[in-house]
């Protein structure tokens, strides 16, 4: 897969000293760079039935609010994708026997078209004879796709958690999945799309169950097949969400584990392969009310951000864009014609705006149990060595943060610092620097002012409350580069 990976290293160092930690950069060592689509999005499969794609399209606050994180990766995929075929010559957008339509399939080229997406659809792995997948049903998709004569590039992926069919009542094992892989690569490659079309896979719940995802990439030939290996990641259950979960160092780190390890397994055989987190979200399904839909998520998500680039995950995708009920950042309304913005979708403009794909290597950022966590990375669309920091505080009580790089202590420190205006976390409402986020005339984005802070070799940051700080005059050289 080309998506250029170049190592910049910068090292962040933390030290607890009582309520203090300690933050130094070094200015001279290389590090990693994301794709620059690194914060991409999920649309589950199962929108596909019910969405209503002609009101949202031309519906004005969907096309403020996607405009604005945009251009992205999406992921049409889900538990539904294994449940689905293509319909050619069905000109309704409808959804019926588990069919999707040549209209519904245009639909998403359109939205494809208009805010410059780059599309990985799903394909259906039980499609299957015996035990090979039969890829008649993707090939006829596949020149359907090709008599649209480019207006909708897309790429692949086999299959959705495979390794979790059991609770389905299916099984295909490691050695099907890669038979499977390679006869989908073969299947791709016959087609005479313009450009090559990616496949990415295995697509397993977990890289930590019972040994499904090692064994796959022990067995998938090291080149010529996969262009990405994905995996996907929710913190727990819905059914057993807790507010108190959103930051808990322990539940935090349950990301941390399984991210070390997908990281080290790619490496050592799938090296010459992009490492890819499919989808992330904090609880499994729809996600928790309450919780998902609310401040708390900021935490999980801010987090698994960070340490996803930090182990060298070219591309992040948020789960999901729209259509799940809690965990979406655009909440779809009733008669799902327009949408509403979510806390995450807040935390997602923020940091599409400030935070750049070259990731500053923090030392610590793998400990373990962190109450305070920051990552660090180039400012977004600059070259004059500016860095932005996010970071936050799972503690009960506030805590400092001691700057040790000089040139940092002497720069201005612009802060976007989120809060939730209830004491349990639990508002739909978000704050930044104290003022509620929301669109003016139901259609206008705020401005995202930050609030100016004087230079100073200290940080104090608020009891349980996320955020930016970017510092322009921070003078880190391998901001100050192009490549």
């Amino acid at each position: 897969m080309h998506i250029v990976c170049i190592l910049f290293l910068v090292y962040t160092t933390f030290v607890y000293a009582q309520n203090i930690t300690f933050l130094s950069i070094n200015n001279d060592t290389l590090a990693f760079v994301t794709d620059p689509l690194y914060l991409s999005y999920v649309i589950d499969a199962k929108v596909l039935p019910n969405w209503k794609s002609d009101a949202l399209i031309h519906d004005t606050r969907f096309n403020t609010l996607m405009r604005a994180i945009s251009p992205a990766w999406v992921r049409i995929g889900g538990t539904q994708g294994d449940h689905m075929t293509f319909k050619e010559g069905d000109t309704n957008n409808r959804f019926e026997d588990n069919t999707f339509s040549s209209k519904t399939f245009q639909d998403f080229c359109i939205l494809v078209q208009n805010f410059r997406l780059n599309l990985t659809f799903g394909l259906n792995l039980l499609l299957r004879e015996g035990n090979l997948w039969n890829p008649t049903n993707a090939e006829v998709l596949m020149n359907y796709i090709l008599k649209l004569g480019g207006k909708c590039r897309v790429h692949f992926e086999l299959g959705n958690e495979p390794d979790l069919y059991f609770a389905q009542g299916y099984a295909v094992n490691e050695s099907q999945i890669v038979t499977d892989f390679t006869l989908a690569r073969k299947t791709i490659d016959k087609v005479n799309f313009t450009q090559r079309s990616f496949l990415w896979g295995p697509d397993v719940a977990s890289p930590l169950y019972s040994g499904y995802f090692l064994n796959v990439l022990k067995s998938m030939p090291p080149t010529g097949v996969l262009d990405g290996v994905t995996y996907h990641h929710f913190y727990d259950q819905a059914d057993i969400a807790d507010p108190v979960y959103s930051y808990d160092p322990l539940v935090l780190d349950k990301f941390l584990d399984r991210a070390t390890q997908a990281a080290d397994w790619t490496q050592t055989y799938q090296k010459n392969t992009t490492l890819i987190l499919g989808s992330v979200a904090d609880y499994t399904g729809d996600g928790a009310g309450g919780i998902s839909d609310t401040f708390l998520q900021g935490f999980m998500y801010l987090d698994s951000l960070g340490i996803a680039a930090y182990l060298k995950h070219s591309i992040y995708f948020k789960n999901s864009l729209f259509g799940t009920k809690y965990s979406s950042l655009l909440e779809l309304t009733p008669d799902r014609s327009t949408v509403n913005p979510t806390p995450a979708y807040w935390i997602t403009l923020l940091y599409r705006r400030l935070v750049g794909s070259k990731v500053l290597s923090v030392t610590g950022s793998t400990s373990r149990e962190r109450k305070v966590r920051i990552y660090a990375h180039c400012q977004n669309g600059t070259k004059n060595g500016s860095v932005v920091i996010y970071l936050m505080n799972l503690a009960v009580s506030g805590q400092e943060i001691e700057i040790r790089n000089d040139p940092m202590k002497v720069s201005p420190q612009y802060w976007y610092l989120l809060s939730s205006p209830d004491p349990d976390l639990s508002s739909k409402v978000i704050l930044l620097n104290g003022d509620i986020l929301s669109l003016t005339n139901n259609t206008i984005l705020p401005e995202l002012t930050p609030d100016i802070k004087p230079a100073s070799n200290l940080i104090k940051l608020p009891a349980r409350q996320y955020g930016f700080i970017v510092f322009p005059s921070a003078n880190v050289k391998p901001c100050k580069v192009s490549k």
